[in-house]
């Protein structure tokens, strides 16, 4: 039996204004959403599946609560979407603790029978996987093997890379036999990899560009659809752009995110250059501090830059002694 799953990855929708966008980042996050059920009712799918952190708190302001919960009730044509719409719970929906759920924006739209958050579904043969602390040491200890389930959708630190924090290779993750395809949501950059066992892994980046990392900026937003027979004998993918998601040029303070990095880099570089005792030698211990303070006003360095700087001198002269 011939499937059709459309996959959405992190959309952190949120009625607070991130610094570094032009745009309005409520309306547009819900904009994202709507297309991507446009995408799923054009390509006829049987279900919908939002991989995590759908909102980017866990109450988020009736504003934002409202444009999505209008969005997941119909489209712009009025109608219902004609496919079920299933969720996997993200540690930003509950703010990382699941006890969070019945009292946030995403279990509203739970209780309100517009997302389904269940643990596998076997007309689908998806498995949902959602976040709870140490999940990753879970996922490591077979977690993903309690479901005969021919597709895993997670939300959880999987990789195929070492990245900073907690994570788990898809390499390291045991899976059961029957399960073809683990698809995650929660790292934010792309990832597609299939192991020596030929199971594959996807993940297909976040669509909510909340912080103005370089990835955000340069990156295509896509989401992915999964078209395959019930019985595993076919998986095929493909990632479809989001024509709302513009180029992060258009959507991204440009300037200001470059003259800030400028100040960062001028930050570090007078840190580091306190540590240079060769300049200080004639300048008694008192001084030295003064000196670096007046130093740290004329260059306008934040104080807390400044505190770090008089610190590393500081650590400097005792060393010396």
């Amino acid at each position: 039996m011939g499937l059709k799953v459309l996959f959405m990855g992190d959309n952190h929708c949120d009625s607070l204004q991130p610094p570094w966008r032009t745009d309005n980042y409520c309306l547009t996050t819900s904009q994202e959403l709507l297309e991507s059920l446009e995408i799923a009712r054009d390509n006829s799918c049987d279900a919908f599946v939002l991989l995590g952190d759908v909102f980017n708190r866990a109450e988020v302001g009736g504003e934002c609560r409202n444009l999505v919960l209008k969005t997941l009730k119909k489209g712009n044509n009025g109608d219902g979407w004609p496919f079920p719409i299933y969720v996997v719970v993200g540690n930003h929906d509950i703010a990382h603790d699941p006890s969070n759920l019945g009292k946030s924006a995403l279990g509203t739209m739970i209780d309100a029978d517009l997302l389904i958050k269940t643990d596998y579904d076997d007309d689908l043969g998806i498995a949902f996987g959602h976040f709870v602390p140490h999940n990753t040491k879970l996922i490591k200890e077979g977690e993903l093997m309690k479901e005969p389930a021919l597709i895993w959708a997670v939300h959880a630190s999987v990789t195929t890379r070492s990245i900073h924090g907690d994570f788990v290779l898809f390499e390291d993750v045991p899976l059961a036999k029957k399960t073809k395809l683990l698809i995650a949501g929660h790292v934010h950059f792309p990832m597609d990899q299939v192991r020596k066992d030929g199971k594959r892994f996807i993940n297909p980046g976040n669509v909510g560009r909340y912080d103005a990392t370089k990835d955000n900026i340069n990156r295509e937003i896509n989401v992915l659809l999964v078209d395959y027979e019930r019985d595993g004998s076919r998986i095929d993918t493909q990632l479809i752009p989001l024509k709302t998601c513009l180029p992060g040029k258009d959507i991204f303070k440009i300037d200001k995110i470059q003259k800030k990095k400028d100040k960062k880099a001028e930050e570090m570089q007078f840190i580091k250059q306190t540590g240079k005792l060769s300049g200080w030698v004639n300048v008694s211990s008192g001084d030295k501090y003064v000196t670096l303070r007046q130093s740290g006003k004329i260059k306008k360095l934040d104080v807390r830059v400044v505190d770090k700087a008089v610190e590393t001198l500081r650590e400097v002269n005792d060393k010396r002694k």
